[in-house]
């Protein structure tokens, strides 16, 4: 390569370091920029997964409230039967009977959303924790490519200037032919 090409490959190599520099640099600012506004939000739902403790309440709530309302129901229907046939002898063992039923449907039904609870829990962290892994390395990866070109390009910078320029391999055979032949003269060739 002509000093002159190396010269100006030089300079190629320079303006493209320099974008290079400039896109790794720009992605470190979009980096922090998406992490500062995203991240928090998935950190929240990873300190605070599932349902809030006021959801929680309104849905044991909400479950209990039918419970009693289907019970109150069915006690109101055990009475007035007691009363419109006055016979109350039954009632008392069918009014335990509905609250032991009461009393396991209650349980089953808080059972069931306590596990719920739970499965939102584990899910909201694990959706936090793939969010957060997703947005490290969707926003890293601009940056490492950035920086492999830098490193490719002074990679390249350096096996250029470790190159000889045409002139200096001319001049190195030339030299190298003429220690030959010296050594040649001096009885230093073939026996």
């Amino acid at each position: 390569m002509a000093r002159g090409d190396k010269n100006i490959y030089q300079q190629q190599q320079q303006a493209a370091y320099k974008q290079a520099q400039s896109l790794a640099q720009q992605a470190a600012q979009n980096q922090q920029n998406l992490l500062g506004a995203v991240a928090p939000m998935y950190e929240q739902e990873y300190q605070q997964p599932g349902y809030s403790p006021q959801e929680q309440q309104a849905m044991r709530q909400a479950a209990g409230g039918a419970l009693a309302g289907a019970m109150g129901a069915a006690r109101s229907r055990l009475l007035a039967q007691a009363a419109r046939t006055g016979n109350a002898a039954g009632v008392i063992p069918a009014e335990e009977q509905l609250a032991r039923e009461q009393g396991e449907m209650n349980s089953q039904a808080l059972g069931n959303l306590e596990q719920a609870f739970g499965n939102a829990r584990i899910a909201g962290q694990q959706a936090a924790m793939r969010g957060l892994s997703g947005l490290y390395s969707a926003s890293s990866q601009p940056l490492g490519i950035g920086m492999g070109a830098e490193s490719s390009l002074i990679g390249d910078q350096a096996r250029l200037a470790a190159q000889p320029s045409f002139w200096s391999q001319v001049a190195g055979r030339a030299l190298g032919g003429l220690t030959g032949l010296l050594n040649f003269g001096r009885g230093g060739g073939a026996r």
